[in-house]
Formats: structure tokens, sequence, C-alpha cells
């Protein structure tokens, strides 16, 4: 193992979509444990910030536009320059490592796989991991960067969380953690990852028939909510409809309370199962090694399993995770649908029977709901 670097002010640099935020939280815990005395900042995006909400493992977040112009930049540069004595660079493209030159003076961080594009980086970084490729999950990918640190890796998934329920018991009543709910969140941010409102009804209708509490949850945006407001339309089970209403820090709350939770390849989803709660998706297109929700306090038996997953199963199983796949000989395709674009349908998801869905949530339910 490598010797642990010295450092007391670390810059983690995570400039990707809001769900590789969150899925770099463990690699962040495992950088405050073993510098618990340490000044940890993390470099996001400006829209990912809700991923860190609450997370006392960092100090401070530093937002950055995601198309900067000149003078965002200039303001950002001020504000890190030479700042740091520790730049850890998640991401293994161009403007990462730029940033954690201008940064830092010692960088650890990702390498691509393009030779035109490694040779400079490496000259950049004091130490390095190599991108793993497709078959590497991506909490693993990140948690490889401990190794070049030369710090104990710990695979402990770290959500946001809000430090109030009130938004919760303004909608659910102050009694909300009473009684048993189970959380359905029906929209992904592409069109690409949708299951069908056909199959969401009908799920609706057996939870219903179980007498259980459903909670639905989603984004403010209005594509998201409509979709939702469709779905309600063409039922008459009752539906606590939260969609827009929650931040992603009082999802987490409400999560943290579920039964059981339901949702497509989204970042709620990885919040879900790296809490514990018990969680079904269902997949499509999406790399499924890769992408797959961590579970809980998932281990690898030995250093050659990078995935708690395999590429194609119907069914996986592994702790608090069922994850299904969608139908069809190409599952999974690794494309943004079947049209190759993200407001595609896929039609593994299209075909993906509400009964395959149904019979995952009948195995994950509490023992006292599955013969209710």
């Amino acid at each position: 193992m490598n010797k642990p670097l010295s450092a007391d002010r670390i810059l983690v640099v995570i400039t990707r979509r809001i769900g590789d935020v969150l899925l770099t939280t463990p690699l962040i815990h495992s950088i405050r444990a073993f510098y618990p005395n340490a000044k940890i900042d993390a470099l996001v995006f400006e829209n990912t910030i809700s991923a860190l909400e609450g997370n006392k493992d960092i100090n401070t977040i530093i937002p950055i536009a995601e198309r900067p112009n000149f003078s965002q930049y200039v303001a950002l540069l001020k504000r890190i320059f030479r700042r740091y004595d520790l730049a850890v660079i998640t991401i293994s493209g161009d403007k990462p490592h730029l940033l954690g030159l201008l940064a830092a003076k010692v960088r650890v961080g990702i390498l691509p796989i393009e030779r035109d594009k490694r040779w400079w980086k490496a000259l950049l970084l004091k130490r390095h991991v190599d991108f793993s490729g497709e078959n590497t999950h991506t909490i693993l990918q990140y948690l490889a960067l401990t190794e070049a640190l030369g710090i104990p890796s710990r695979n402990a998934f770290v959500p946001p969380m809000a430090d109030s329920d009130r938004a919760i018991r303004e909608r659910l009543g102050s009694d909300w953690t009473e009684r048993p709910f189970v959380v359905l969140h029906c929209s992904p941010k592409f069109q690409y990852k949708k299951w069908t409102m056909s199959g969401w009804r009908s799920l609706i209708q057996f939870l219903h028939s179980k007498d259980i509490r459903i909670v639905m949850t989603g984004s403010p945006d209005q594509d998201e909510v409509e979709y939702i407001r469709q779905i309600l339309e063409h039922t008459d089970a009752p539906v606590d409809n939260l969609c827009g209403q929650l931040s992603l820090a009082e999802t987490s709350l409400l999560l943290k309370h579920a039964i059981c939770y339901v949702g497509p390849d989204t970042s709620v989803t990885h919040m879900a199962a790296g809490m514990g709660v018990p969680t079904v998706t269902m997949f499509g297109p999406t790399n499924t090694m890769r992408w797959g929700p961590m579970p809980q306090h998932w281990k690898a038996a030995n250093s050659a399993i990078s995935s708690p997953y395999q590429m194609k199963a119907e069914r996986q199983h592994i702790g608090n995770v069922m994850l299904i796949q969608g139908e069809g000989p190409c599952v999974p395709c690794h494309k943004e649908g079947c049209d190759r674009h993200i407001n595609s349908k896929s039609d593994c998801l299209e075909q993906l029977p509400a009964e395959r869905i149904i019979e995952a949530v009948m195995k994950m339910l509490p023992d006292t709901w599955l013969h209710a």
C-alpha cells in the first residue's frame, strides 16, 4: 500500500451529474475518517449541491456553473488557487485535472483509457488509478482512489439529510412515521430510463390492495410533475403525492422511514439502496455492473470482484436491493434508448410487465406484509 499523503487542506473535484456526486460520498467519508482534522472541500456543479446537503464529512461546498463564463472562472480561481495541499480528482476529464493543478500542490486522480489523454494528465498527478472500464461499479472506481492516497477504504454511503421533517409533517401529518408506507419514485431524469404508466398504476393498485400507504416523490420539474399527474389520473387508489414538494435531503429523510422503495435508474434509487431501504429498481439499457444501486454495506468477497451485479440477469437480489432488468436479447445495450437519445423510449422497459415488479416488491416487503 502507498504511504499516506500529508494534507491539512483537501479539495475533492466532482464536476459531474448529481448521481455521480452521491456516489463519491463513500470516498469522501474514507478521506474524512483518515484526515479527521483536515479542511475538506468539494468542488461540484451548482445544480448538484443538494447531493451533499447536511454531509458532515465536508467543510465547504464550492459550486461552479456547468458551463462557466470567463468571469465565473476567474472568481473560482481566486477562491481555489493554491489554497490546498491535496486535490483528489474523481473524473478523468480535462477540466477537472486542470482545476486540480491550479488548486493544489499535490494531485491524485483517475486516468482515462485513451493514450492521447493519459500522458499529460499522468505528468500532473503524483499518484493515479486507471479508469477500470465498464465492468467496475462506479463507487468502487471512486474508492480505488483510497489506494492511491494510501488510506483505508470505507464503503459507507452518506445521503443528504435535512435537519427538520417539517415539510413532510405538513403534507403527511405529524404521525407520518407511525403508519408503514412505500415510496414510489416514478420518473427518472431521462425518458429512456422510464418504465410504463400502466405498470405504475398496476403497482399502485396492488399496494392499495395490501392496505399499504403509498407516497410518491419526484423533482419539481414540470414534465415530471405532469407525468405523475397522468399516472394518478387513472387510478382511484389513495396516494400521497409529494412530487416537487420536497428537497433531495427531505426525500432522504422520508426514505429513512419507508418499508420499501420502488424506482428506476435514478439518483433517488441510489440513495434508497445506500441507506438500507428495501429497494426494487428496474433497469433497461443501462450498464448494471457500473450503475446498479449499491446495496448498503456491500463488500466484495475478494479483490477480483468489481461489482455487486452481473451484466445480465432477469433478477438480481443483492442485500437490500432487487434489480429487475427489462425484456429483450439486447439488454443492456448501454445506449440512450432505442433511438439513441435521452428522449427516446426503451423497448426493454416498455415491455417489462407489472407482474415482475409486483413479485419483486412482494419479496422485499417486510414479513408482516408478505401474507397480508
